[in-house]
């Protein structure tokens, strides 16, 4: 359903042997209320579509019992504060976008070295202390680094070394 028109879930949207669903790149796609009902979900595609996860959201996320590849956008601080909480979405986050936020060191350096992440996008966000080598002695692999000046955003993006 990727690059689609897509504007929400239909109401019902029950297919109980649907384990993978690809929402990336869907601009219209507004909400995802009701995905807990995909009981057998195991990969979940959210990045660049206009869900912007919030803390309702990411409790439904949780439900998802079998999810182990989550690519997801968060927005403010009470999402990010949420996102923490759970170790199982952590745990399986490939991308993560995360929007008008203020960050510490500490909260990028947990971002930086979960397992399977491999793309970190920060857009409107305000960090303090950043220290890369915290990020970098957790994990296996560096984060490589790209200011955009004209979004504002800040990207990692990780690299084996």
């Amino acid at each position: 359903m990727s690059f689609t028109g897509i504007q929400c879930l239909p109401v019902g949207f029950r297919v109980e042997n649907l384990i993978h669903l690809d929402l990336e790149d869907t601009s219209k796609l507004s909400s995802i209320v009701g995905i807990c009902a995909l009981v057998n979900l195991k990969v979940l595609r959210l990045l660049r579509s206009n869900v912007w996860c919030g803390p309702n959201t990411l409790e439904e996320l949780q439900f998802l019992e079998h999810l182990e590849i989550l690519t997801i956008g968060i927005i403010y601080g009470l999402g990010l504060d949420q996102f923490f909480k759970s170790h199982k979405l952590m745990r399986c986050t490939q991308a993560l976008a995360v929007k008008s936020c203020q960050l510490e060191s500490s909260n990028v350096s947990l971002l930086a070295s979960m397992e399977k992440v491999h793309e970190l996008l920060f857009n409107g966000c305000t960090f303090s202390d950043i220290k890369m080598d915290v990020a970098c002695n957790r994990s296996k692999t560096v984060p490589k680094m790209h200011v955009s000046r004209t979004s504002h955003a800040l990207l990692y993006k990780n690299v084996k070394a």
